[in-house]
């Protein structure tokens, strides 16, 4: 797809961290339109109402990045499976009759049930059948579909602090100079991605076409001591890990093989861990 301000992106769940950005990023060479339930959005869009025209609006690319974080118990299942699953399929609805040529979805690497992932959980199961339906939809009709299963994302304004708390509150305790105490005895490996590198990422998704199911996740993952030690760096203000040996273990989170999409688009994340925690100093030149 040309990469041009004729071709026109809605953005679907817009007002999040990693919509904001994707915004930023895409409206530099393309018509941006963001969706959502605010004032401020160009389509008034529920995902947990049935919009079955786009009233003659003709779309591109739909990029669908909302989600519901509920837990698992009754009510959370319930809320998680409306909107991840039944919502994913209203806005696949609305991207077919906007006569949308490229659906991409922002899933996440919860989606394994795996023996490593010690979150598995109502998340991750209501974004999997989120997926399988709109995979199965596109696969009826001319829409490409492109899902990105994420990892862990942080940014350097403290948007991603609601969903990421362990790792917000590891680089406050670095900014003061105190030390860093987790659970147990087990240095669990984590997978995170700046939300700078989504954006740029999905760009390129689209500018090539690219198609597929993919997880993408940083290539490099790290210790939970490995990040807090390199916040202790970033800050210079002192501090040391601690392991509350007498508390449960942190769970293990299953960070899938890269796979191909890197090759596919010819780019891999560029913002290291440590460059990322660096620009919460607002050093853009880390």
């Amino acid at each position: 797809m040309s990469n041009n301000d004729k071709t026109k992106v809605l953005i679907v769940g817009s007002n999040s961290m990693v919509g904001q950005r994707i915004q930023e990023r895409l409206g530099i060479a393309y018509s941006v339109f963001t969706a959502g339930r605010h004032s401020s959005a160009d389509v008034n869009f529920d995902l947990s109402k049935d919009t079955n025209q786009a009233n003659s609006q003709q779309f591109d690319v739909v990029i669908h990045c909302a989600a519901s974080f509920a837990g698992n118990d009754a009510q959370g299942v319930i809320a998680n499976e409306l909107t991840n699953s039944v919502g994913a399929m209203r806005v696949g609805n609305f991207a077919m009759h906007a006569g949308c040529q490229h659906f991409v979805y922002l899933s996440s690497i919860s989606i394994y049930d795996h023996p490593n992932n010690g979150y598995f959980g109502s998340y991750g199961l209501s974004k999997r059948h989120g997926q399988e339906n709109l995979d199965l939809l596109c696969r009826g009709t001319s829409m490409l579909f492109t899902s990105l299963l994420l990892p862990q994302i942080y940014d350097e304004r403290g948007l991603g602090r609601k969903h990421q708390p362990l790792f917000y509150r590891i680089v406050d305790c670095a900014k003061s100079g105190a030390d860093v105490m987790f659970y147990g005895k087990h240095d669990a490996l984590r997978n995170f991605l700046f939300v700078g590198d989504i954006a740029a990422i999905i760009e390129k998704v689209i500018v090539r076409n690219v198609s597929g199911i993919f997880p993408c996740v940083h290539p490099i993952s790290n210790s939970l001591s490995q990040i807090a030690n390199s916040a202790f760096d970033v800050f210079g203000k002192g501090g040391k890990v601690v392991f509350q040996l007498d508390k449960p273990n942190i769970p293990d989170v299953y960070i899938p093989p890269m796979g191909e999409l890197y090759e596919l688009i010819d780019y891999q994340p560029e913002t290291s861990l440590h460059v990322g925690i660096r620009k919460m100093l607002g050093d853009d030149h880390a």
